[in-house]
């Protein structure tokens, strides 16, 4: 079993051990969306089609909601929502966007400066955490995912 479904098992079953843990690329304007979309379709979508597999087969509810088409959406988020007894049980999303690089003499912002991607992770708690989304993978996300879901589940 891969190491991320026997935690998943962990979670689910509460046996996980409590005590466990839980340089940016610039683009420009025009590229910076097509960034972010790649990195929600390649890596965002495949995580999350994966863990609603494997909480399906453990008896949960799963709706992960995407937009159809991400180019014209103004806000690139995707979200999964864990249901169990037909009652919500952890929300957990991921919301693309780009960042102005820290201009420190010239508070003001052009669309020819360059732009950070990164991604933002939210639950119904608020944003927890900034991801650069050029080092994160569709591992990552399972992991960063289980991390959340883990302390959720402790709670």
């Amino acid at each position: 079993m891969e190491e991320w479904k026997s935690r998943l098992k962990k979670i689910l079953e509460g046996t996980e051990d409590k005590s466990k843990k839980v340089a940016e690329h610039s683009t420009s304007s025009a590229d910076t969306r097509y960034h972010i979309i790649g990195f929600i379709e390649n890596a965002v979508v495949p995580a999350f089609r994966v863990i609603k597999k494997e909480l399906e087969d453990k008896g949960r509810e799963v709706v992960i909601d995407s937009p159809d088409e991400l180019e014209k959406k103004s806000s690139i988020t995707v979200s999964i929502t864990i249901y169990n007894n037909n009652e919500e049980e952890f929300f957990y999303s991921i919301r693309g966007r780009p960042y102005q690089k820290m201009s420190f003499a010239f508070p003001y912002h052009t669309e020819e400066e360059p732009k950070y991607c990164k991604a933002e992770v939210v639950l119904r708690s608020g944003v927890q955490q900034s991801i650069d989304i050029e080092k994160y993978s569709k591992e990552d996300i399972i992991h960063n995912f289980l991390d959340e879901y883990s302390k959720w589940a402790k709670f």
